[in-house]
C-alpha cells in the first residue's frame, strides 16, 4: 500500500480489508468486492479514490443497497518478485503443496484469501455470500480475469474496468532473475550462496529499501507464468474460452476514451526511432503494412503529432483492442451475458492534475472512472456527479442480478454499447471505437497470442 495520505505502508499485517455496510435491517444484501489497480506495484484500499462512504447511502437511496468490501494485497517485489533462485526455494520446500507452490504471484493469492474471507464471513456484516460481484480497475480488472479462470465459486458476477490479461501479459519466472541478481549485487550478497541462502539474505533487507531499489534498477514487476497459478498459454486459454468459472453469470466490461495517454508520457512510441523499432519487432510481418496504414508515421517532428500517435497505439493495443476483443468473444460465445461500456466523460479535477503534473493534454485518461466509481463528490462537477450516479446505479443493479436491458442498457449481443459522457448522462450507441483498428487487433491477436502464444512486450 503506497501513496495514501495518512496511511502507513507496512510489510506486516498488510492483508486487511474494509467493509462498508448500509444501516439497514433488510435481508442479506448483494456484495461488491473491489480489487484496486496500480500496475501491481502501488495502491491500497486506503488510497484516496477507494473510499466507498458516499456510495453506500446512494445505493440505499435508489433502493439497491449493497455491502462493499475493498481488499489489500501484497504489491511490487513483496507480491510479485520471481526468478530462478526463488523458484528453486519454493520447489524444494516440502511443506508447500498445490497452489502454495506458486512463484511470483503472491499478490494474486492474497486476493483469493480476501475473496475466501468474504465468502466465509460477509454474512455477519449483512452481506449475501451467494451474491458476490467482484469489480476492479486496471491491474484490479486484470486480476479479476485471472480469478475467472483460476478460482471457482467465489463470485457470481464481474465488472472489469480498463483492464484484461492482455493489457499486461504475464512473463516467465526466469525473466526476474536479472533483477534478483542486481539486488544481490546492490546489497553485497554473495552470489555463490545456494538459492536458499540468497533468498534468506534478501529477506533481511528492509522492505521499503528493497522496493525502492528494485524500482530504481528499472525492472517491471508483474504476474508470472509459474505453471501453478498461471500457465504459459493463459492468454490462449482466455481467448478461446477454456476453463472459465461456470458459476459466473454475467460480465460488465469497458474502457476510458483516452486510455493510452498516461502510458505514452515516457513511451518510445512517441519518437520516430521508437516507432520504427516497434513496427520491426512487435508487429507480425504480414500485418506491418496494415498497421502503418492505420497508425501512419507523422511527416514532421512535431511533438504533439508524435504524442498523439503513441497515445493511439498504446491505447488500442494495450486497452481498447484487448477489452473490445474479450467483450466480443464473451458476447458471441453466449456463456456470459455481457454488457459493454465506454467512459467518455472528462473529469476536470483529473485533467488539471495530469496536465499540471505530467504535462499531458486534456483527455479522458486511464483512471478517469475512479472518482465516479466511488462517488467522490468533492472532486466532481455537478454533471460529472450525475454521470457517476448513473454508473453506480447500473453497477448496483448488476450486483442485484438484474437484466440491465430492462433499464436502458442492452447487452453486447445486440451490438449496442453504453457511453457515459458529456453529451448525456448515459446513452446507447453503436461502438464508437474505430472499427478498422478493432478488426486489426483481432488479427493481431490471432497472430501473436493464438498462433504461437507469444506476447507483445
Amino acid at each position: 500500500m503506497v501513496d495514501s495520505p495518512g496511511a502507513v505502508a507496512s510489510e506486516h499485517d498488510c492483508l486487511s480489508l474494509n467493509v462498508y455496510t448500509p444501516d439497514t435491517n433488510s435481508t442479506k444484501l448483494p456484495v461488491m468486492v473491489w480489487i484496486h489497480g496500480g500496475s501491481f506495484t502501488q495502491g491500497g484500499n486506503s488510497f484516496y479514490p477507494y473510499d466507498a462512504e458516499n456510495v453506500i447511502p446512494y445505493t440505499k437511496n435508489i433502493s439497491h443497497p449493497v455491502v462493499i468490501v475493498t481488499i489489500n494485497y501484497r504489491l511490487d517485489v513483496l507480491g510479485f518478485l520471481a526468478g530462478n533462485d526463488i523458484a528453486a526455494v519454493i520447489a524444494n520446500d516440502t511443506s508447500l503443496t498445490g497452489k502454495d507452490k506458486a512463484v511470483g504471484n503472491w499478490g494474486l493469492m492474497d486476493q483469493v484469501l480476501g475473496l475466501e474471507w468474504v465468502k466465509k464471513n460477509i454474512q455477519h456484516f449483512g452481506g449475501d455470500p451467494e451474491r458476490v460481484t467482484v469489480y476492479g480497475e486496471s491491474a484490479g480488472a486484470v486480476s479479476i480475469q485471472y480469478h475467472m479462470l483460476l478460482n471457482h465459486g467465489l463470485f457470481k458476477r464481474a465488472i472489469l474496468q480498463s483492464g484484461v490479461i492482455n493489457t499486461g501479459p504475464p512473463v516467465p519466472v526466469a525473466d526476474d532473475q536479472p533483477l534478483f541478481d542486481k539486488l544481490l549485487e546492490k546489497y553485497g550478497i554473495d552470489k555463490n550462496l545456494d538459492s536458499q541462502g540468497k533468498v534468506d539474505a534478501l529477506r533481511q533487507i528492509n522492505y521499503t529499501t528493497l522496493i525502492n531499489d528494485a524500482n530504481t534498477l528499472g525492472s517491471d514487476i508483474t504476474q508470472h507464468q509459474d505453471n501453478v497459478l498461471i500457465n504459459s498459454d493463459i492468454i490462449k486459454q482466455a481467448l478461446e474460452f477454456q476453463g472459465y468459472d461456470e458459476n459466473i453469470e454475467a460480465i460488465i466490461i469497458g474502457d476510458c476514451k483516452d486510455e493510452g495517454t498516461m502510458s505514452s508520457n515516457n513511451s518510445n512510441l512517441t519518437k520516430p526511432e521508437g516507432y520504427k523499432q516497434f513496427v520491426e519487432t512487435q508487429i507480425p510481418p504480414n500485418l506491418k503494412q496494415e498497421f502503418m496504414s492505420l497508425y501512419p508515421e507523422p511527416q514532421s517532428n512535431d511533438t504533439k503529432e508524435w504524442f498523439a500517435l503513441g497515445t493511439s497505439i498504446n491505447g488500442d493495443l494495450r486497452f481498447h483492442g484487448p477489452i473490445h476483443e474479450y467483450a466480443k468473444r464473451w458476447a458471441t460465445q453466449g456463456k456470459y451475458k455481457t454488457w459493454y461500456y465506454h467512459f467518455d466523460q472528462p473529469i476536470q479535477a483529473l485533467i488539471y492534475i495530469t496536465s499540471k503534473n505530467l504535462g499531458l493534454p486534456p483527455a479522458v485518461h486511464h483512471t478517469s472512472d475512479l472518482m465516479p466509481t466511488f462517488l467522490q463528490y468533492g472532486r466532481l462537477t455537478p454533471h460529472e456527479a450525475l454521470v457517476a450516479q448513473k454508473l453506480i446505479e447500473y453497477w448496483a443493479r448488476f450486483a442485484y442480478g438484474e437484466d440491465l436491458s430492462q433499464n436502458g442498457w442492452n447487452s453486447l449481443d445486440t451490438g449496442k454499447v453504453l457511453v457515459f459522457g458529456p453529451d448525456a448522462i448515459s446513452g446507447e450507441t453503436e461502438d464508437n471505437r474505430s472499427a478498422a483498428k478493432m478488426e486489426f487487433y483481432s488479427r493481431y491477436v490471432d497472430e501473436t497470442f493464438l498462433s504461437n502464444s507469444t506476447s507483445m512486450e
